[in-house]
């Protein structure tokens, strides 16, 4: 499993959000659309090529702190072991030990989303674009980005073997700062082995809300109470098929590429 699968496998089971591939330098935004593509999202274009406007909303900001397991951490400040770093301008060290090949530190100092509102109007849209053929079709196995979550002090460490050192180098006052998940581009990072990601500082997307219009078949009836309201994310054809945008969601379930589409992309 390379670096960027396994970095979605983490985000999908420990934070059930899709991974922005490369991280915090991805230029991804809402609305574009793409495929699976060796374990990530891989966009190919945006709806508002089919002339689908996009309204959003801004979500309140979240830390993020998620550290592998099997990650020691030391503090070092003046050549000696620290329980934490003082807030001082004098030099520290974090040094982590990290047991297992494919592990991760990431930290951000605020993680906020912002998500697309008009669901309903993007469904009747892009099912009326796959009725209807042609250069713009679309395919029902194309992903839509929903959600985006952008990440501000991003520290993201990657390691490709097992038992990797790094050594995290600036002024304790810097990395007492990593507690709080704000990560100082100043921070001199290095390590006895080949590092797969290294992101340190810096603001940018590193995680995806995806959902795409399915075929539902042929609905049966329903009865709805009174000031109850029916899913504005589902639409009925004129002959009866019923369509929805579901969200990519099944978090334990292992990704398949979508191998015909990159075959016509290729």
């Amino acid at each position: 499993m390379g670096v960027a699968s396994a970095f979605n496998r983490v985000l999908r089971e420990h934070v059930h959000i899709h991974a922005a591939w490369v991280p915090v330098t991805s230029p991804i935004t809402l609305g574009d659309y793409g495929v699976w593509r060796d374990g990530v999202f891989a966009p190919i274009g945006n709806i508002r090529e089919y002339g689908v406007p996009i309204e959003r909303v801004s979500g309140r900001g979240v830390q993020l702190d998620f550290t592998s397991s099997g990650v020691r951490e030391t503090r070092v400040v003046g050549g000696a072991s620290v329980p934490a770093f003082p807030a001082v301008d004098v030099g520290g060290e974090l040094q982590l030990e990290f047991a297992n090949a494919e592990s991760f530190m990431l930290k951000a100092g605020t993680l906020r989303s912002t998500r697309i509102t008009n669901i309903a109007a993007i469904t009747r849209a892009l099912v009326k674009a796959w009725r209807g053929g042609g250069a713009q079709r679309w395919r029902l196995r194309y992903k839509i980005v929903s959600e985006v979550f952008e990440g501000s002090d991003v520290l993201l460490l990657a390691t490709t073997q097992k038992r990797t050192r790094v050594q995290l180098r600036g002024s304790a006052r810097a990395l007492s700062r990593l507690r709080g998940g704000q990560a100082d581009a100043s921070l001199d990072v290095c390590s006895n082995k080949h590092l797969g990601l290294k992101i340190v500082g810096g603001s940018g997307v590193i995680g995806l809300g995806l959902f795409r219009v399915r075929a539902c078949g042929t609905p049966s009836l329903s009865f709805v109470d009174d000031g109850e309201e029916a899913d504005d994310a589902a639409i009925v054809d004129e002959d009866g098929q019923l369509y929805e945008l579901a969200a990519e969601d099944e978090w334990d379930a292992a990704i398949v590429d979508d191998a015909e589409e990159l075959e016509e992309l290729t």
